[in-house]
């Protein structure tokens, strides 16, 4: 009996320490801005808050893959769409205390203009 009760208790210690680390979290510490010009995109990452420096995954929503960088200030990526449409941008940062913050945000890729071709 005494081997549950020290199970118990470790679970409880561990538990009440998760939670601790996750009150410590900032909220929402990423933000991104991005830009749209025709098909391409130029997407900055900015940090509020979290522990630097910052992994971030960055998925463009077209099916290109995913992009990783290590974030030490503000961060930027240029990206260019395929074909015009809506992509769901998505920055994923986990920041050096392994706190995780998910950001995401339609954009609207448009056709280019004839404009740009002269």
């Amino acid at each position: 009996m005494k081997i549950n009760r020290y199970l118990l208790a470790f679970m409880l210690f561990t538990w009440a320490g998760i939670a601790s680390l996750q009150a410590q979290c900032p909220q929402n510490f990423l933000q991104i801005q991005p830009q749209m010009d025709g098909q391409q995109m130029l997407l900055v990452a900015y940090n509020q808050g979290g522990a630097m420096p910052i992994d971030l995954v960055v998925d463009f929503g077209d099916n290109s893959g995913s992009v990783t960088n290590i974030m030490t200030s503000a961060f930027t990526w240029q990206h260019s769409y395929p074909a015009p449409g809506t992509y769901n941008v998505c920055v994923i940062g986990t920041d050096n205390n392994g706190c995780a913050d998910t950001v995401c945000v339609p954009v609207v890729a448009q056709p280019c203009s004839q404009s740009q071709f002269n």
